[in-house]
């Protein structure tokens, strides 16, 4: 309250001052000392008149101290504003009703882009709250994991932090989560719905590794190549000693022979759904 000043003196010896109220609460008041009791005194808000049946409001005189209190039963962020009584025409000072909100359910609320994410994608994350007086304090966590750098964005009727990071394995079934706090109520109050992040596809165990079965077989066909240009290699190395013993005997049919045998030996080997045909 404030003492009267001026002319004014003449009818306020004390006049409304400035409050501050917690959104719900339900002890805030205005009041105006006279110097006499009056039965014309009326409250004031913004500058219009609050009417004496208003359901939101209790009114009070203490008759004795010619003591006129506006009571607000449950604090609105509406109420918020000037309030002042007037007398004999003439006002009181006003005094400012500050109203310190409080934010609601579903309030805050945690988001991801997308159900899921792939190692190595951009996983963007959001924390969204009330724009309100004064603004909540909103922190973004993701479990098991450092602080995360974030930007703070708002409109007229949302605050909302975002963050981005590259999606690991190790976070995989993660859980995001938000906070809210504020100076003057609750505690930091966290989300009812935080979310999971889930990483598709993570590797294996190394126990738990798929076989490549299609590996195998490229080994298979490794070993029968390898053996297949061993024999070759015997069998021509023979062959060439052998000719070169038969040359050295000066046997030219045995030599002729043996190379018409040869040449069939091998067309079996490497064609063997051709074993009969017989090409000079």
């Amino acid at each position: 309250m404030t003492l009267a000043v001026n002319g004014e003196s003449e009818v306020y010896v004390l006049q409304p001052g400035n409050e501050t109220a917690n959104e719900g609460s339900t002890a805030t008041k205005f009041t105006c000392t006279l110097k006499a009791k009056r039965n014309d005194l009326t409250w004031w808000k913004d500058g219009e008149k609050i009417e004496d049946n208003d359901p939101h409001y209790n009114f009070s005189i203490e008759a004795n101290a010619y003591t006129y209190s506006i009571h607000i039963k449950v604090v609105e962020r509406q109420d918020k504003g000037y309030y002042q009584c007037k007398v004999k025409g003439k006002f009181s000072d006003k005094a400012y009703l500050t109203v310190r909100e409080i934010t609601g359910k579903p309030y805050p609320i945690c988001k991801l882009s997308k159900l899921d994410y792939e190692v190595s994608e951009l996983v963007h994350a959001t924390c969204i709250t009330e724009n309100k007086s004064p603004p909540d304090n909103i922190d973004l966590i993701l479990e098991n994991s450092e602080s995360l750098i974030t930007s703070k964005c708002y409109n007229d009727t949302h605050l909302w932090v975002t963050t981005e990071f590259i999606a690991e394995e190790r976070q995989n079934n993660s859980i995001i989560n938000c906070t809210i706090e504020n100076d003057f109520s609750e505690s930091a109050r966290p989300c009812d719905n935080p979310v999971t992040l889930k990483i598709v596809n993570p590797s294996l165990p190394c126990n738990e590794q798929p076989k490549e079965e299609n590996g195998k077989d490229y080994g298979y066909i490794i070993i029968i190549l390898t053996l297949f240009l061993v024999v070759s290699v015997v069998l021509n190395t023979v062959l060439f000693l052998y000719i070169g013993h038969l040359r050295n005997t000066l046997d030219c049919s045995r030599v002729t022979e043996f190379v018409r045998s040869s040449r069939n030996f091998i067309r079996q080997l490497l064609l063997p759904g051709r074993i009969g045909e017989n090409n000079n």
